[in-house]
């Protein structure tokens, strides 16, 4: 397994172009394929889904910010990451 990060403090200098385009690659090439978007704008999650479909199937609770909020109130079951995370595809 190979691990591919994509990191830089400054904006504006195409984190989000380059992750989207590197991961529809490889999985074009037929790789499996995880892409985490942690940035609140969920710019990179839009570059695969399209808004109307996030906002009524996954916005609610498929987001590192509902994990988190899980654990911190505790007044749910804290979720796994399988339960977060969204296939497209075959």
């Amino acid at each position: 397994m190979k691990i591919v990060s994509v990191i830089n403090y400054k904006g504006g200098v195409g984190k989000t172009t380059i992750t989207a385009n590197l991961a529809a690659e490889m999985a074009y090439r037929g790789k499996k394929v995880l892409v985490i978007d942690l940035d609140p704008q969920t710019n990179l999650t839009f570059s695969f889904l399209k808004v109307d479909e996030w906002s009524n199937n996954f916005e609610k609770d498929k987001t590192i910010k509902f994990w988190f909020d899980s654990i911190i109130d505790g007044k749910r079951d804290i979720p796994s990451f399988n339960d977060l995370i969204i296939s497209k595809g075959k």
